[in-house]
């Protein structure tokens, strides 16, 4: 079985959006794909779940009030906000929220948090454009 997309993401881990793009691609150059897609939150994905409140709320199945962040390079920062937002409703997830991400996604505001997070904005339109292709 083939594939017709390879979608590989990493973090940029405070290295930066267009420097850890650089590394990704430069990682795929041999891979038996047509298309390379790359999904790179930066600084870190925990930021991407918490740019949609509603949709965070609904994975959750809890009220959630996040304010999306500006961007940081702490890594645990990202993570503490996560957990902070799951903790004022007295839900202690075990992996941090993380866990919480498909459901996040399913229903996100792609274009508002598009306009708040520029790598994300970059992600879907990588997709999108994949796929009005196929």
């Amino acid at each position: 079985m083939s594939a017709d997309v390879l979608i590989v993401g990493s973090d940029g881990n405070c290295n930066g959006f267009a420097k850890r793009r650089s590394q990704l691609m430069k990682a795929t150059t041999k891979v038996p794909y047509p298309v390379v897609i790359t999904a790179i939150p930066d600084p870190h994905i925990e930021r991407w779940y918490l740019l949609d409140s509603q949709a965070l709320a609904d994975a959750a199945s809890v009220p959630v009030q996040a304010i999306p962040p500006n961007a940081k390079c702490d890594k645990g920062h990202y993570k503490k906000l996560l957990r902070d937002v799951f903790a004022r409703q007295n839900l202690f997830p075990p992996l941090g929220g993380a866990e919480y991400g498909p459901l996040v996604a399913k229903t996100m505001d792609l274009y508002a948090a598009g306009t708040l997070d520029h790598a994300l904005r970059d992600f879907v339109d990588q997709v999108r454009s994949w796929l009005r292709q196929h």
